[in-house]
């Protein structure tokens, strides 16, 4: 997500079906300013996320332990850890 702007909490609100696979976006249901937003992904994200849904069950597209959305702190948490294992100080 890093690449569009979306805000965390918006993103992990994200559901399979904000996604618009024809015409290349995601909805973003829960902008800033509780406004809808449209976002329009690059083709390198758009080839990932498609590969990535055709995976999974639907629901969330950041699914925490329970397959409820992952909480801000959940991903807090992952992307810690991460970047420990990447050597990146934070």
């Amino acid at each position: 997500m890093l690449s569009t702007g979306i805000r965390l909490s918006a993103a992990l609100a994200l559901t399979d079906a904000d996604v618009d696979i024809e015409r290349g976006e995601l909805v973003v249901q829960r902008a800033k300013g509780n406004r809808v937003e449209r976002v329009i992904l690059g083709r390198d994200i758009w080839d990932h996320l498609i590969g990535y849904l055709a995976e999974r069950a639907p629901g969330p597209l950041f699914p925490g332990w329970s397959g409820r959305p992952m909480t801000r702190r959940q991903a807090v948490r992952r992307l810690e850890g991460w970047m420990k294992r990447a050597g990146c100080q934070g």
